[in-house]
């Protein structure tokens, strides 16, 4: 009898192991000593292309990022650190710089900052329907209010306003989401660098 109950208890014990670790959801990174980093929910699941595109991009290395460690001293400044590892955006209103997350930073600018709201409702640009969540469609999203919520800190949407683009309401993504491949961020955003030379590279001091 004790060695069935014995049983028994290794049976459920292991199983709660897998489970958790099967719930724990994590794609490579590079530049991690193990390889892994977690993120929020199974976005990556469904929206597989979208999942590799944001791999790898300054979205997903920008809590991890050597750089903004150096200049956020290590993230003891803590006005970088909600557009490096945003709550939700949604959840604090477009416009608005999103407050930091307090768990899973590693993995920078998710699907999660951008995407849910406070209710845990899926943002996107369609009305397509999803039996895995709601959908709410957001014609602000993708737009230039939206990524100046963060992006406007240190002058880019006034860099922008200087440019040919700035009557197109979503030129953000049309620029850095044009190729619509794995390379589209970082593509974009060393065109980015070498196009205007002038932007602001300080940060504040708190």
């Amino acid at each position: 009898m004790k060695k069935r109950f014995w049983l028994r208890d290794t049976f459920v014990a292991t199983s709660l192991a897998g489970l958790v670790a099967f719930l724990t959801v994590s794609m490579p990174r590079e530049g991690n000593a193990e390889g892994r980093v977690r993120v929020r929910g199974k976005c990556n699941s469904c929206h597989k292309q979208a999942g590799e595109e944001w791999k790898g991009s300054p979205h997903q290395t920008a809590w991890t990022n050597p750089t903004f460690a150096k200049l956020s001293d290590e993230h003891a400044k803590t006005a970088c650190l909600g557009c490096h590892a945003p709550d939700s955006l949604q959840g604090t209103g477009v416009g608005k710089e999103p407050a930091v997350r307090d768990s899973v930073q590693d993995s920078g600018v998710d699907c999660a900052g951008c995407h849910q709201d406070a209710e845990s409702k899926i943002h996107g640009s369609s009305g397509l329907k999803s039996q895995d969540h709601e959908v709410v469609v957001d014609t602000k999203l993708g737009t230039v209010e939206m990524c100046g919520s963060c992006h406007s800190k240190y002058g880019t949407v006034e860099e922008l306003k200087a440019t040919k683009y700035a009557n197109d309401p979503k030129a953000c993504v049309t620029c850095h989401c044009r190729l619509r491949s794995a390379r589209s961020w970082t593509t974009a955003l060393s065109e980015r660098r070498t196009a205007i030379p002038s932007a602001r590279r300080t940060t504040p001091n708190s």
